[in-house]
Protein backbone atom coordinates (compact mmCIF):
# COMPACT_ATOMS: atom_id res chain seq x y z
CA UNK A 1 0.00 0.00 0.00
CA UNK A 2 1.06 3.47 -1.00
CA UNK A 3 2.03 5.90 1.64
CA UNK A 4 -0.12 9.20 1.43
CA UNK A 5 1.58 12.08 0.97
CA UNK A 6 2.64 14.42 3.98
CA UNK A 7 1.45 17.41 5.18
CA UNK A 8 4.73 20.17 5.18
CA UNK A 9 4.51 20.09 9.29
CA UNK A 10 5.24 16.35 8.58
CA UNK A 11 8.06 16.75 5.94
CA UNK A 12 10.30 13.54 6.67
CA UNK A 13 12.67 14.58 3.63
CA UNK A 14 16.42 16.21 4.76
CA UNK A 15 17.20 19.24 2.88
CA UNK A 16 20.56 19.11 1.93
CA UNK A 17 20.85 15.50 0.56
CA UNK A 18 21.05 16.83 -2.89
CA UNK A 19 23.70 18.30 -4.58
CA UNK A 20 26.52 19.37 -1.84
CA UNK A 21 29.86 19.27 -2.57
CA UNK A 22 32.06 16.69 -1.11
CA UNK A 23 33.06 17.50 2.36
CA UNK A 24 30.40 20.26 3.03
CA UNK A 25 28.86 19.98 6.21
CA UNK A 26 25.02 20.26 6.35
CA UNK A 27 24.06 21.95 9.73
CA UNK A 28 21.48 20.27 11.57
CA UNK A 29 19.63 23.07 11.45
CA UNK A 30 18.82 21.82 8.32
CA UNK A 31 16.54 19.29 9.22
CA UNK A 32 13.12 19.62 9.24
CA UNK A 33 11.39 19.04 12.66
CA UNK A 34 7.97 17.28 13.36
CA UNK A 35 6.90 19.10 15.48
CA UNK A 36 7.69 21.83 18.12
CA UNK A 37 10.26 19.94 20.83
CA UNK A 38 11.47 20.92 24.56
CA UNK A 39 14.68 20.03 22.96
CA UNK A 40 16.54 19.26 19.86
CA UNK A 41 15.45 15.31 18.67
CA UNK A 42 16.91 13.89 16.00
CA UNK A 43 14.41 13.98 12.84
CA UNK A 44 11.79 11.09 12.22
CA UNK A 45 13.21 10.77 8.72
CA UNK A 46 16.49 10.50 9.30
CA UNK A 47 16.26 8.17 12.33
CA UNK A 48 13.62 5.74 9.64
CA UNK A 49 16.46 6.15 6.80
CA UNK A 50 19.48 4.68 9.07
CA UNK A 51 16.91 2.30 10.80
CA UNK A 52 16.62 1.00 7.01
CA UNK A 53 19.53 1.25 5.01
CA UNK A 54 22.53 1.24 7.97
CA UNK A 55 25.42 2.30 7.85
CA UNK A 56 29.14 1.56 6.31
CA UNK A 57 31.38 1.22 9.35
CA UNK A 58 33.22 -1.29 11.58
CA UNK A 59 31.72 -0.93 15.19
CA UNK A 60 33.30 -1.95 18.23
CA UNK A 61 30.08 -3.70 19.56
CA UNK A 62 28.22 -5.45 17.47
CA UNK A 63 25.40 -8.20 17.86
CA UNK A 64 25.20 -10.96 15.29
CA UNK A 65 22.37 -13.36 14.18
CA UNK A 66 20.91 -14.95 16.98
CA UNK A 67 17.36 -15.51 18.82
CA UNK A 68 16.28 -14.22 22.33
CA UNK A 69 16.39 -10.60 24.27
CA UNK A 70 15.37 -8.75 20.98
CA UNK A 71 14.88 -9.67 17.02
CA UNK A 72 17.63 -11.68 15.82
CA UNK A 73 19.70 -9.13 13.79
CA UNK A 74 23.43 -8.16 12.66
CA UNK A 75 23.55 -5.12 13.94
CA UNK A 76 25.73 -2.39 15.15
CA UNK A 77 25.69 -0.82 18.07
CA UNK A 78 26.17 3.18 18.21
CA UNK A 79 25.54 6.48 19.57
CA UNK A 80 23.49 8.76 17.75
CA UNK A 81 24.27 12.25 19.15
CA UNK A 82 24.55 10.20 22.38
CA UNK A 83 21.33 8.34 22.25
CA UNK A 84 21.92 4.39 21.73
CA UNK A 85 21.13 3.36 18.61
CA UNK A 86 21.56 -0.46 16.49
CA UNK A 87 22.34 -0.02 12.91
CA UNK A 88 22.11 -2.97 10.27
CA UNK A 89 25.78 -2.89 8.97
CA UNK A 90 25.71 -2.50 5.33
CA UNK A 91 28.62 -2.14 2.44
CA UNK A 92 26.33 -0.42 0.23
CA UNK A 93 24.57 1.74 2.66
CA UNK A 94 25.00 5.84 1.41
CA UNK A 95 25.18 6.69 5.06
CA UNK A 96 28.77 6.37 6.98
CA UNK A 97 31.02 7.00 9.80
CA UNK A 98 33.69 9.67 9.30
CA UNK A 99 36.88 9.48 10.52
CA UNK A 100 36.21 12.53 13.34
CA UNK A 101 33.00 10.28 14.23
CA UNK A 102 30.23 12.40 12.15
CA UNK A 103 27.83 10.94 9.70
CA UNK A 104 28.14 11.45 6.29
CA UNK A 105 25.35 10.76 3.39
CA UNK A 106 26.81 10.79 0.06
CA UNK A 107 30.57 11.84 0.98
CA UNK A 108 28.06 15.14 2.48
CA UNK A 109 28.94 15.73 6.63
CA UNK A 110 25.91 16.30 8.93
CA UNK A 111 26.17 17.77 11.87
CA UNK A 112 25.44 14.99 13.91
CA UNK A 113 27.53 12.16 15.91
CA UNK A 114 27.56 8.94 15.58
CA UNK A 115 29.81 7.40 18.74
CA UNK A 116 30.89 4.05 19.24
CA UNK A 117 30.63 2.13 22.00
CA UNK A 118 33.51 0.37 24.07
CA UNK A 119 33.23 -3.40 24.47
CA UNK A 120 32.20 -3.94 28.23
CA UNK A 121 34.60 -4.57 30.66
CA UNK A 122 32.25 -7.40 32.25
CA UNK A 123 32.83 -9.75 28.78
CA UNK A 124 36.83 -10.04 30.13
CA UNK A 125 35.44 -12.31 33.16
CA UNK A 126 34.66 -15.88 33.66
CA UNK A 127 32.29 -18.11 36.17
CA UNK A 128 34.26 -20.40 38.25
CA UNK A 129 33.75 -23.04 35.95
CA UNK A 130 35.28 -21.38 33.10
CA UNK A 131 32.30 -19.77 31.44
CA UNK A 132 32.81 -16.03 29.65
CA UNK A 133 30.52 -13.74 31.53
CA UNK A 134 29.92 -12.51 27.44
CA UNK A 135 28.58 -16.51 26.72
CA UNK A 136 25.92 -15.91 29.42
CA UNK A 137 24.71 -11.91 28.75
CA UNK A 138 25.62 -9.32 26.51
CA UNK A 139 25.43 -5.57 26.56
CA UNK A 140 22.64 -4.02 23.96
CA UNK A 141 23.22 0.03 23.61
CA UNK A 142 25.16 1.75 26.35
CA UNK A 143 23.35 -0.24 29.94
CA UNK A 144 21.07 -2.66 29.04
CA UNK A 145 22.06 -6.14 29.60
CA UNK A 146 20.41 -8.89 27.68
CA UNK A 147 20.45 -12.80 28.02
CA UNK A 148 18.36 -15.92 27.37
CA UNK A 149 17.71 -18.52 30.03
CA UNK A 150 17.84 -21.68 28.40
CA UNK A 151 17.11 -24.60 31.43
CA UNK A 152 20.77 -25.42 31.62
CA UNK A 153 21.62 -21.51 32.50
CA UNK A 154 22.64 -21.50 36.13
CA UNK A 155 20.81 -18.65 37.87
CA UNK A 156 23.67 -18.09 40.57
CA UNK A 157 25.76 -17.48 36.83
CA UNK A 158 23.37 -14.62 35.56
CA UNK A 159 23.01 -12.92 39.26
CA UNK A 160 27.11 -12.97 39.04
CA UNK A 161 27.21 -11.60 35.43
CA UNK A 162 24.47 -8.76 36.29
CA UNK A 163 26.04 -7.69 39.53
CA UNK A 164 29.36 -7.70 37.39
CA UNK A 165 28.03 -5.16 34.37
CA UNK A 166 26.41 -2.92 37.21
CA UNK A 167 29.63 -2.77 39.00
CA UNK A 168 32.16 -2.78 35.73
CA UNK A 169 29.81 -1.04 33.24
CA UNK A 170 27.20 0.92 34.53
CA UNK A 171 24.28 -1.20 33.70
CA UNK A 172 20.77 -0.11 34.66
CA UNK A 173 18.30 -2.27 33.62
CA UNK A 174 18.42 -6.10 32.59
CA UNK A 175 16.06 -7.92 30.19
CA UNK A 176 15.94 -11.91 30.43
CA UNK A 177 14.17 -14.01 27.68
CA UNK A 178 12.94 -17.53 27.94
CA UNK A 179 13.99 -19.69 26.08
CA UNK A 180 11.49 -22.05 23.03
CA UNK A 181 9.46 -23.68 25.30
CA UNK A 182 6.44 -25.85 24.47
CA UNK A 183 5.70 -26.08 27.53
CA UNK A 184 2.56 -25.07 29.89
CA UNK A 185 4.62 -22.15 31.47
CA UNK A 186 6.71 -21.26 28.25
CA UNK A 187 9.87 -20.93 29.97
CA UNK A 188 8.39 -19.18 32.48
CA UNK A 189 9.72 -21.45 35.09
CA UNK A 190 12.91 -21.00 34.94
CA UNK A 191 12.48 -17.54 33.72
CA UNK A 192 11.14 -16.85 37.50
CA UNK A 193 13.95 -18.13 38.80
CA UNK A 194 16.38 -16.14 36.96
CA UNK A 195 15.23 -13.18 38.09
CA UNK A 196 14.35 -14.03 41.88
CA UNK A 197 18.27 -14.77 41.78
CA UNK A 198 19.16 -11.44 40.57
CA UNK A 199 17.28 -10.02 42.81
CA UNK A 200 18.63 -11.45 45.53
CA UNK A 201 22.21 -9.29 44.33
CA UNK A 202 20.77 -6.59 42.85
CA UNK A 203 17.27 -5.85 44.82
CA UNK A 204 16.66 -2.41 43.06
CA UNK A 205 17.83 -3.37 39.26
CA UNK A 206 14.66 -2.77 36.90
CA UNK A 207 13.94 -6.01 35.38
CA UNK A 208 12.51 -7.10 31.86
CA UNK A 209 11.12 -10.58 31.37
CA UNK A 210 10.59 -11.66 27.59
CA UNK A 211 8.65 -14.95 27.52
CA UNK A 212 5.96 -16.66 25.24
CA UNK A 213 2.05 -16.54 26.38
CA UNK A 214 2.05 -19.36 28.60
CA UNK A 215 -0.97 -21.80 28.54
CA UNK A 216 -1.28 -21.32 32.91
CA UNK A 217 -1.83 -17.20 32.67
CA UNK A 218 -0.76 -18.01 36.70
CA UNK A 219 3.15 -17.51 35.39
CA UNK A 220 2.64 -14.27 34.61
CA UNK A 221 1.50 -13.55 38.40
CA UNK A 222 4.96 -15.77 39.65
CA UNK A 223 6.85 -14.02 37.13
CA UNK A 224 5.88 -10.53 38.70
CA UNK A 225 6.15 -12.30 42.48
CA UNK A 226 9.77 -13.05 41.62
CA UNK A 227 10.66 -9.37 41.00
CA UNK A 228 10.24 -8.96 37.60
CA UNK A 229 9.89 -5.17 36.37
CA UNK A 230 8.31 -4.94 33.41
CA UNK A 231 6.88 -8.02 30.62
CA UNK A 232 7.14 -8.06 26.95
CA UNK A 233 5.25 -10.83 25.05
CA UNK A 234 5.88 -10.84 21.34
CA UNK A 235 3.95 -11.19 18.92
CA UNK A 236 6.04 -9.76 15.87
CA UNK A 237 3.00 -9.30 14.12
CA UNK A 238 -1.00 -9.02 14.20
CA UNK A 239 -1.53 -10.08 10.70
CA UNK A 240 -2.70 -13.82 11.06
CA UNK A 241 -0.98 -14.35 7.04
CA UNK A 242 2.43 -12.56 7.98
CA UNK A 243 2.48 -14.58 10.93
CA UNK A 244 2.03 -17.92 9.11
CA UNK A 245 4.76 -16.91 6.20
CA UNK A 246 7.16 -15.13 8.23
CA UNK A 247 7.30 -16.31 12.13
CA UNK A 248 8.48 -19.58 12.50
CA UNK A 249 6.29 -21.08 15.65
CA UNK A 250 3.93 -18.25 16.21
CA UNK A 251 1.32 -19.08 14.22
CA UNK A 252 0.63 -21.86 16.35
CA UNK A 253 0.08 -20.69 19.11
CA UNK A 254 -3.35 -18.47 18.35
CA UNK A 255 -4.10 -15.01 19.09
CA UNK A 256 -6.29 -14.96 21.37
CA UNK A 257 -3.98 -16.53 23.15
CA UNK A 258 -1.81 -13.52 23.60
CA UNK A 259 -4.61 -11.45 23.87
CA UNK A 260 -5.45 -13.23 27.21
CA UNK A 261 -1.50 -13.21 28.32
CA UNK A 262 -1.57 -9.27 27.53
CA UNK A 263 -4.25 -8.58 29.49
CA UNK A 264 -3.55 -10.84 32.29
CA UNK A 265 -0.16 -8.75 32.02
CA UNK A 266 -1.37 -5.22 32.45
CA UNK A 267 -3.59 -6.46 35.20
CA UNK A 268 -0.79 -7.78 37.01
CA UNK A 269 2.47 -5.35 36.34
CA UNK A 270 0.48 -2.42 35.38
CA UNK A 271 -0.46 0.18 32.44
CA UNK A 272 2.33 0.52 30.25
CA UNK A 273 4.41 -2.10 31.95
CA UNK A 274 3.55 -4.50 29.40
CA UNK A 275 5.33 -4.77 25.73
CA UNK A 276 5.20 -6.72 22.23
CA UNK A 277 7.30 -5.98 19.00
CA UNK A 278 5.68 -5.25 15.91
CA UNK A 279 7.53 -5.49 12.96
CA UNK A 280 6.94 -3.19 9.82
CA UNK A 281 7.54 -4.59 6.33
CA UNK A 282 6.73 -7.91 5.89
CA UNK A 283 3.54 -7.79 4.01
CA UNK A 284 0.91 -6.36 6.54
CA UNK A 285 -1.01 -3.08 5.24
CA UNK A 286 0.41 -0.52 7.68
CA UNK A 287 -3.43 1.36 8.25
CA UNK A 288 -4.20 -2.16 9.81
CA UNK A 289 -1.18 -2.20 11.54
CA UNK A 290 -1.34 0.89 12.73
CA UNK A 291 -4.98 0.35 14.36
CA UNK A 292 -3.28 -2.68 16.02
CA UNK A 293 -1.31 -0.81 17.69
CA UNK A 294 -3.95 1.83 18.60
CA UNK A 295 -6.16 -1.10 19.92
CA UNK A 296 -3.05 -2.06 22.03
CA UNK A 297 -2.15 0.95 23.32
CA UNK A 298 -6.22 1.32 24.47
CA UNK A 299 -5.58 -2.01 26.66
CA UNK A 300 -2.07 -0.35 28.50
CA UNK A 301 0.19 -2.25 26.02
CA UNK A 302 2.94 -0.67 24.67
CA UNK A 303 3.88 -1.80 20.75
CA UNK A 304 7.16 -1.34 19.68
CA UNK A 305 7.24 -1.04 16.05
CA UNK A 306 10.43 -1.77 14.49
CA UNK A 307 11.44 -1.89 11.31
CA UNK A 308 11.84 -5.74 9.65
CA UNK A 309 15.15 -5.90 8.32
CA UNK A 310 15.72 -9.23 5.49
CA UNK A 311 18.34 -11.60 7.68
CA UNK A 312 19.57 -14.62 6.01
CA UNK A 313 18.45 -17.72 7.53
CA UNK A 314 15.72 -16.01 8.50
CA UNK A 315 11.96 -17.24 7.16
CA UNK A 316 10.79 -13.84 5.78
CA UNK A 317 14.41 -13.43 4.08
CA UNK A 318 14.17 -17.53 2.56
CA UNK A 319 10.19 -15.95 1.13
CA UNK A 320 11.69 -12.81 -0.29
CA UNK A 321 10.34 -10.36 1.70
CA UNK A 322 12.21 -7.27 0.82
CA UNK A 323 13.33 -4.58 3.35
CA UNK A 324 10.54 -1.69 3.97
CA UNK A 325 10.64 1.68 2.30
CA UNK A 326 12.09 4.60 5.12
CA UNK A 327 9.18 6.07 4.23
CA UNK A 328 6.73 3.39 5.04
CA UNK A 329 8.49 3.29 8.63
CA UNK A 330 8.22 7.04 9.19
CA UNK A 331 4.64 6.77 8.51
CA UNK A 332 3.73 4.18 10.96
CA UNK A 333 6.23 5.01 13.50
CA UNK A 334 5.15 8.48 13.16
CA UNK A 335 1.18 7.72 13.50
CA UNK A 336 2.37 5.19 16.67
CA UNK A 337 4.35 7.50 18.41
CA UNK A 338 1.72 10.29 18.12
CA UNK A 339 -1.13 7.99 19.84
CA UNK A 340 1.38 7.06 22.59
CA UNK A 341 1.84 10.58 23.10
CA UNK A 342 -1.76 10.95 23.50
CA UNK A 343 -2.38 8.13 25.56
CA UNK A 344 0.51 9.32 28.01
CA UNK A 345 2.69 6.48 27.53
CA UNK A 346 6.45 6.32 27.58
CA UNK A 347 8.98 3.94 26.84
CA UNK A 348 10.64 5.44 29.94
CA UNK A 349 8.15 4.19 32.15
CA UNK A 350 8.50 1.04 31.14
CA UNK A 351 11.38 1.24 33.41
CA UNK A 352 13.18 -1.89 31.45
CA UNK A 353 13.40 -3.58 28.27
CA UNK A 354 13.02 -2.75 24.43
CA UNK A 355 11.04 0.46 24.72
CA UNK A 356 12.84 2.03 27.90
CA UNK A 357 16.00 1.10 25.68
CA UNK A 358 14.31 2.60 22.71
CA UNK A 359 17.42 1.91 19.93
CA UNK A 360 15.80 -0.67 18.18
CA UNK A 361 13.49 1.91 17.23
CA UNK A 362 12.77 5.12 15.36
CA UNK A 363 9.63 5.79 18.08
CA UNK A 364 12.82 7.83 20.03
CA UNK A 365 12.20 10.24 17.63
CA UNK A 366 8.71 11.05 17.56
CA UNK A 367 8.77 12.44 20.97
CA UNK A 368 9.03 11.64 24.79
CA UNK A 369 11.97 10.51 26.36
CA UNK A 370 12.21 6.89 25.39
CA UNK A 371 15.25 6.45 27.58
CA UNK A 372 14.97 4.88 31.38
CA UNK A 373 17.12 7.76 33.19
CA UNK A 374 16.86 5.95 36.80
CA UNK A 375 17.69 2.54 38.20
CA UNK A 376 14.92 2.34 40.68
CA UNK A 377 11.63 0.93 39.23
CA UNK A 378 8.66 2.68 40.50
CA UNK A 379 6.59 0.83 43.35
CA UNK A 380 5.32 -2.20 42.87
CA UNK A 381 2.04 -2.74 43.21
CA UNK A 382 0.75 -6.18 44.77
CA UNK A 383 -0.49 -8.27 42.17
CA UNK A 384 -4.79 -8.74 42.89
CA UNK A 385 -5.40 -11.72 44.24
CA UNK A 386 -8.41 -11.98 41.74
CA UNK A 387 -10.31 -10.58 38.88
CA UNK A 388 -12.04 -7.81 40.69
CA UNK A 389 -8.87 -7.00 42.90
CA UNK A 390 -6.91 -5.02 39.99
CA UNK A 391 -4.13 -2.30 40.69
CA UNK A 392 -5.15 0.92 40.27
CA UNK A 393 -5.41 2.48 37.01
CA UNK A 394 -6.31 -0.55 34.82
CA UNK A 395 -9.60 -1.72 36.14
CA UNK A 396 -11.00 -0.86 32.44
CA UNK A 397 -8.57 -3.65 30.87
CA UNK A 398 -11.28 -6.34 31.21
CA UNK A 399 -14.47 -3.84 29.76
CA UNK A 400 -11.99 -3.07 27.13
CA UNK A 401 -11.28 -6.63 25.78
CA UNK A 402 -15.15 -7.38 26.24
CA UNK A 403 -16.61 -3.99 24.20
CA UNK A 404 -13.73 -3.57 21.45
CA UNK A 405 -11.77 -6.60 21.42
CA UNK A 406 -8.48 -4.66 20.85
CA UNK A 407 -6.40 -7.16 19.51
CA UNK A 408 -8.45 -8.79 17.25
CA UNK A 409 -5.72 -10.05 14.32
CA UNK A 410 -6.16 -7.36 12.00
CA UNK A 411 -5.84 -9.09 8.41
CA UNK A 412 -4.99 -12.33 6.74
CA UNK A 413 -8.32 -14.46 7.75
Amino acid sequence: MAVQPQRRDQEITRRGHAPARPGRRVHASNVVPMWPQSKPKIDLGLRAELSVLGVRAAPPLRRRAAGGAGRPSDDGQWTLDGTPITLPIAADSPWARASDGTLTRAGVKVDIDLGEIARPRFYDRTTADGTRYDQLARLHGTDVLVATTPAGTLPGHLAEVARAAVELDGVRQLVLTSATSTGRDRGARHLARCVAAVRVVLPSLPIQVQTGPPVDLVWIRRLYGAGATAIAIHAESLDDDVRRRCTPGKPVVPMARYEEAWAESVLIFGRNRVCTYLLIGRGEDPDELVAGARRLIAMGVYPFVVPYRPLEGGLAHAVGVPAPSHEIVADVTDRVGRALRNAGMRGADQAAGCAACGACSPLSAVGGDTRCRSAAPRHRTPPPTNARQTPRGVTCVRRVLRVRSPCRPVGGM
